[in-house]
């Protein structure tokens, strides 16, 4: 499946559980994570989508990942639908 396909389902799937899922661009900069999740709750969670497992990050995204985490944020580097319901699933279970 595509990239593209896995991060529209996913936010579809986002959605009808009535939270965001935003497409957020910084400008002059690359790598910023595909998706900012920000829940009902105001909980904020990114997720980076990948295609295969072949697929790395770039240094710019492995940058932004980084300086995410380091503020306290999760951010999911995701290859498949499933995986980023289920850490998803996870992480709102963990947060509470």
């Amino acid at each position: 499946m595509l990239e593209k396909h896995i991060e529209r389902k996913f936010c579809y799937w986002i959605k009808s559980q009535d939270h965001l899922c935003l497409k957020l661009r910084v400008d002059g900069q690359d790598g910023f994570p595909d998706r900012t999740v920000i829940t009902k709750d105001e909980r904020v969670f990114f997720v980076e989508f990948k295609r295969t497992q072949k697929d790395k990050l770039r240094p710019q995204q492995r940058k932004w990942k980084r300086l995410l985490e380091s503020l306290g944020f999760t951010v999911l580097v995701t290859h498949s639908l499933e995986d980023a319901k289920g850490t998803f699933g996870q992480w709102l279970n963990q947060q509470q």
